[in-house]
């Protein structure tokens, strides 16, 4: 008990209680604020509301999902998910509230990487108390607040310093069961974030290669008694984080990705590591530095100038350090401060050399790394390096004299000024009307939000769980954005019976009074597409605009003109296709191939007394350059679009609410002749009964 006392629950409780202090007033807003921002923040929120929604609800992989980017979804492999994050929401969410789970879980991540890095600490120096220090270090570093920001998957660094831990007794005292449990461990930092698998891969090669200098053998691992254990830690880590990183690379290949920073953008400028930067309680003072580079948030790494003093007496003393682990953390916090400057070295934000860093050569050996470009990043690694070393520091200092020891408790206050981070964000999830209405509303397609921010559009989700059309997502591949680009050309051109039909939106939320009004225009009989307003959003069931069955088509309208231009003939639909199962008059844009083109115009006609009219509608396999407009004969407003018209496949009748009786209406269609399979024809329209 003792043990465990000692071990676990005194630093667990000193680092949560100065969690809460270095993060004071955010702990009397636990219940009702997210510790995130409006922005990344209320991503991550969505990633736990949807690992836990995948799991419990729908009983799928939380890697995919249709909830976004809806009807045809996107992967979820190359999003910043951190699934870890979402597994302990499942249990949480049982008897705390969304808020409450979400900031469970960010004081887990801060207090827990202290926790690990203690642990690896003590298990490298046995001196209690610079462990201690060296924990606070590593989770309480600038780097780490500046995550807390938005970035959920970045503040879950807790599972580096525990592999970095059994990566070391895999080296040192090689048994099955560390073998598994370092490999275990990998897969809960690659579960949380990528970049961190990546340089936790890195500093197990690093360790590798040092473990091998210092035997003076490349074949020391091919021999007992590392084979059995080393051979499991490889087979268990393909078979689980490598199954994982290899599933994100062949989707890059099938698929490729977008939305990847640019590493020169991104990469640490030189002195940000020893000049207090953006995220800390008094950056005021050195605001002149960090103020003019473009990305301060991203380089508020400040080391600090205690843990920088203890670096350098560490280094001047190492001969005096019987652990030859001393040199090893100096060399991989080197190693990652190099790579983290990026492929060109940037002073005060000027680029001072071309792309001949490290980080350049490494980006052309390994191409995949183009997908994150955020090598400033690698910074984490640094930390905990400085931390490990720092605990050395401690203890040389605490063991020396009692002068000694003054100067290790006044490093210590001062490196408690220097990580004082500036306050960090918390968000209200404010909702609004319509979200809870659309939450009560029948399942119904998709929900098309064009009031919204991307990010807000996240959280809304976590209410009326829903899916939407779009989705704002860490990155998303070449052919999701393909398919987002042709709802958006439906959006631009008012299209809403396209929305429904093809893409089978159900709802949209606008406030935007010319699409208020053209929706509006679409109204039949006693159906309105119309839900709910409050003068400024309007909330719309889209599935108004289904096709009408034929059994409501009333009388056809008489004497309507028709003219025709070009390819536009009378029985022009394509050969073998259906006959119209009403009676009408048919004019299309097939005479003898896909490759005829022209227009047709039907009217002017008067619609007299009736409110609304239905136009039978029937086209190929492609509409892409075909069009239907109705218009007003003496303003020339259009009263009615498809634009393109959805793909039928057979006749539908397509119903038109007149927004007045008496008018003058006429129908263009058009056919454009873009691509192969693309046909129109329309019957003469007919009255609504």
């Amino acid at each position: 008990m003792c043990v465990f006392a000692k071990m676990g629950l005194t630093p667990l409780l000193f680092y949560l209680v100065c969690f809460f202090v270095l993060t004071y007033p955010a702990v009397a807003k636990f219940s009702t604020h997210f510790f995130a921002d409006g922005g990344d923040g209320l991503q991550n929120v969505w990633n736990v509301w949807w690992v836990e929604k995948a799991i419990t609800v729908l009983h799928q992989s939380p890697w995919h999902t249709q909830y976004l980017h809806y009807p045809y979804g996107t992967s979820l492999l190359p999003q910043t998910m951190s699934p870890f994050n979402g597994f302990p929401a499942i249990v949480l969410s049982r008897f705390l509230t969304a808020v409450a789970v979400y900031n469970v879980i960010v004081t887990f991540s801060f207090v827990a990487g202290g926790v690990t890095a203690f642990i690896l600490a003590y298990y490298l120096t046995a001196a209690y108390w610079p462990s201690i220090a060296a924990g606070f270090i590593f989770t309480f570093s600038n780097y780490h607040f500046t995550h807390a920001q938005g970035h959920l998957q970045l503040v879950s660094l807790e599972w580096i310093p525990l592999f970095v831990l059994l990566w070391f007794k895999l080296l040192s005292k090689p048994t099955i069961r560390i073998a598994v449990g370092a490999a275990l461990v990998l897969f809960l930092v690659i579960l949380c974030d990528y970049y961190y698998f990546f340089y936790s891969v890195i500093t197990g090669v690093v360790t590798v290669l040092w473990y091998m200098g210092r035997q003076k053998t490349g074949l020391v691992f091919l021999k007992n008694p590392y084979v059995a254990p080393l051979g499991t830690f490889c087979l268990l880590a393909l078979a689980s984080s490598g199954a994982l990183a290899g599933s994100l690379l062949l989707l890059n290949v099938r698929d490729p990705l977008t939305g990847g920073h640019s590493p020169e953008e991104f990469g640490l400028d030189l002195l940000a590591p020893f000049i207090y930067g953006a995220h800390w309680r008094f950056a005021a003072i050195t605001r002149g530095y960090w103020f003019p580079l473009g990305n301060a948030n991203e380089n508020s790494v400040h080391l600090g100038l205690s843990v920088i003093i203890l670096l350098v007496f560490v280094w001047f003393k190492r001969k005096s350090i019987d652990d030859g682990e001393v040199r090893l953390f100096f060399f991989i916090l080197l190693f990652f401060l190099v790579l983290a400057l990026g492929p060109s070295l940037h002073v005060w934000g000027k680029r001072i050399t071309p792309f001949i860093l490290p980080y350049a050569w490494l980006e052309r050996a390994f191409p995949p790394l183009k997908i994150s470009g955020v090598p400033v990043r690698m910074m984490t690694m640094v930390f905990l390096s400085a931390a490990m070393i720092s605990a050395y520091g401690f203890r040389l200092l605490c063991r020396t004299s009692g002068r000694g020891r003054i100067v290790a408790a006044a490093l210590f206050a001062t490196l408690c000024v220097e990580y004082v981070p500036a306050p960090i964000p918390t968000t209200e999830p404010a909702i609004p009307q319509y979200v809870t209405i659309v939450k009560g509303l029948p399942e119904r397609g998709g929900v098309l939000d064009m009031v919204s921010s991307p990010t807000l559009s996240l959280l809304y989700q976590t209410v009326h769980e829903k899916p939407v059309a779009f989705g704002y997502v860490s990155r998303s591949s070449r052919s999701v954005e393909i398919k987002d680009q042709e709802v958006r050309a439906a959006i631009e051109a008012k299209d809403f019976p396209r929305l429904w039909c093809h893409y089978h939106l159900g709802y949209l939320v606008s406030k935007d009074s010319t699409v208020n009004t053209l929706v509006e225009s679409f109204n039949v009989l006693d159906t309105r597409p119309m839900i709910w307003s409050d003068g400024q959003i309007s909330l719309f069931d889209l599935s108004k605009f289904e096709p009408v069955p034929f059994e409501q088509v009333g009388e056809a309208l008489a004497n309507i003109p028709v003219k025709i231009q070009g390819a536009w003939v009378k029985d022009g639909y394509y050969p073998g296709s259906e006959r119209p199962p009403i009676k009408t008059v048919v004019m299309g844009s097939w005479v003898r191939s896909d490759a005829d083109t022209g227009i047709l115009r039907m009217g002017p006609f008067r619609t007299g007394r009736y409110g609304a009219i239905a136009v039978p509608v029937l086209t190929g396999p492609v509409s892409r350059g075909l069009s239907v407009i109705v218009v007003e004969g003496r303003s020339g407003d259009t009263v009615a679009q498809l634009s393109p018209p959805p793909v039928l496949a057979k006749w539908r009748v397509w119903k038109i609410l007149l927004p007045r009786h008496d008018m003058q209406l006429e129908i263009v269609a058009q056919d454009q002749g873009a691509e192969w399979g693309e046909w129109l024809a329309l019957g003469m329209p007919h009255a609504l009964k």
